[in-house]
């Protein structure tokens, strides 16, 4: 795995040619649109200036410099945050009540919004995962074939990691796991069967206070509604998740509260990167009405 640190620099030796020419050259392992990217956006300097032109001529003894470290892009549209996007890859943060994909009760989506925003890209944007649409966090896309072909692999075998959080009633062990077999058909509730398949959730909880626990979820397969499952048969079901037994009203500071949606966050994804081949963490806050609950409680956000 080639190691970067955040700033790169060289110096061309005995040779004229264009700098992303150059750029490919030193860092073979790169991606092609990573770099173009990289300085589209003003991260390449040539002799100490800011260079935007990829076709840029470079000769013997000018001195590259190119900050390579993957940085957050964030920009809120109407309804929808991209949370991260380099070039190759592009992380949403999903709102809750917004469906992952369109569908015909829900033709409105995570997927037709960032299409829209990137149809004039070189290639049409990838979506690798889904969530529920009441759960809220990161959606995961790739913006080529190669970085779909790679991060398709990394999610096959599991190399992906995915952490969660989620507010349940009632305190919480410190940690547990719960592993058993999942079955689901369309339109139904998925249940521990021993027709189904194989599920493993770890949990760890965060904090416990106001009788609510917050729990981050580490799930190692990707089942439907594995999460929400896995809790509600620990006896701890997501607040607001009436399809599996969670409240959907909650007593704080002496006043009924009306539980929004299911309290479910993809906060946290790790992975390879495809195309700087370095380990990458991408993380998406938390939303208000997580928060709003949190603080009547006395939860401290992590």
């Amino acid at each position: 795995m080639m190691e970067l640190t955040r700033i790169e620099s060289f110096r061309i030796a005995d040779r004229s040619c264009f700098v992303d020419r150059a750029l490919l050259d030193h860092f073979p392992r790169l991606a092609r649109e990573l770099l173009n990217y990289r300085i589209e956006h003003g991260h390449l300097r040539i002799n100490s200036q800011i260079c935007r032109d990829a076709r840029t001529m470079v000769r013997s003894g000018d001195e590259i410099i190119i900050d390579m470290a993957p940085e957050p892009v964030c920009f809120r549209g109407a309804e929808l945050e991209m949370s991260y996007r380099d070039g190759v890859i592009l992380a949403v943060n999903k709102p809750a009540g917004l469906a992952s994909v369109p569908s015909k009760a829900r033709p409105e989506s995570a997927e037709e919004m960032v299409l829209e925003q990137l149809r004039d890209a070189p290639e049409m944007p990838i979506l690798l995962h889904r969530l529920d649409s009441d759960t809220s966090g990161l959606l995961l896309f790739a913006l080529n074939g190669a970085a779909n072909r790679e991060l398709a692999a990394q999610f096959a075998n599991r190399e992906i990691q995915k952490s969660y959080l989620a507010l349940v009633p009632g305190e919480a062990p410190e940690t547990f796991s719960v592993e058993d077999r999942l079955f689901s058909r369309p339109g139904e509730r998925t249940v521990a069967s021993k027709k189904g398949k194989a599920a493993h959730t770890d949990f760890r909880r965060l904090c416990y206070a106001g009788g609510i626990s917050l729990v981050e979820a580490k799930p190692h397969t990707g089942r439907t509604h594995q999460i929400r499952v896995h809790l509600a048969d620990a006896g701890f079901p997501i607040l607001g998740d009436t399809y599996y037994g969670g409240q959907r009203y909650l007593e704080l500071e002496g006043e009924m509260r009306v539980v929004p949606r299911q309290l479910l966050h993809a906060r946290k994804l790790e992975m390879v990167h495809p195309g700087l081949w370095q380990p990458l963490c991408i993380e998406a806050p938390l939303p208000e009405d997580f928060l709003f609950l949190m603080n009547l409680a006395g939860i401290p956000a992590p």
